[in-house]
């Protein structure tokens, strides 16, 4: 199986998912905290089967114009959240780089898939507020992307519990379920 991570922290569940996938699996892992990545490159990270990348990533297929990512900030030691607004007058913009040099890369799903050789089955984030994109720019998720298990922070969004439902909406009128909810984390699996 292959699993596309967004939201790796230090790399605990990533580990779990690499060892759940099996030897002929893999895990692709990105993280916005430069300090995170590095560290969970140290112990985790076996190239082509446990990939750690730092950048940020959206969990939408493409990546809306008018997108403007303003940085990372470091909200405890186990993360943060990325600074980012979407411009509604975007248009067909192009993708946006990194806004100042330096920066991690900014992703979306199929430009991680593109660049890793990757066809995730199962798509898992924790991308700290970041997963409010979706409403504005459904993710169009490819068909072999099985299962979503994605945290929604209702608390960092503008409308809370409406843009929460949103989320979730958006990813049913995509031919997902909801199979289970606990707290926060939500696993949604292809119908």
């Amino acid at each position: 199986m292959q699993v596309l991570e967004l939201g790796g922290s230090i790399g605990i569940v990533t580990s779990v998912l690499a060892k759940l996938v099996g030897p002929t699996g893999r895990v692709v892992s990105v993280e916005a905290s430069p300090d995170l990545t590095k560290y969970s490159k140290t112990w985790l990270e076996t190239p082509g089967r446990a990939d750690i990348v730092n950048g940020y990533a959206f969990p939408v297929w493409s990546l809306p114009g008018g997108l403007r990512v303003g940085g990372f900030n470091q909200t405890c030691s186990l993360g943060g959240t990325v600074d980012f607004s979407v411009d509604q007058q975007g248009g067909n913009a192009p993708k946006p780089a990194a806004s100042r040099a330096g920066e991690p890369e900014v992703f979306d799903l199929s430009t991680l898939c593109t660049k890793f050789n990757l066809r995730p089955e199962v798509l898992v984030a924790d991308v700290e507020g970041s997963e409010a994109i979706v409403p504005a720019q459904k993710p169009a998720l490819p068909e072999y992307m099985r299962f979503v298990c994605i945290e929604l922070h209702e608390w960092l969004y503008p409308n809370r519990t409406t843009d929460e439902q949103a989320i979730s909406d958006v990813l049913i009128r995509e031919g997902f379920r909801l199979r289970e909810k606990i707290e926060t984390a939500w696993l949604f699996e292809r119908v």
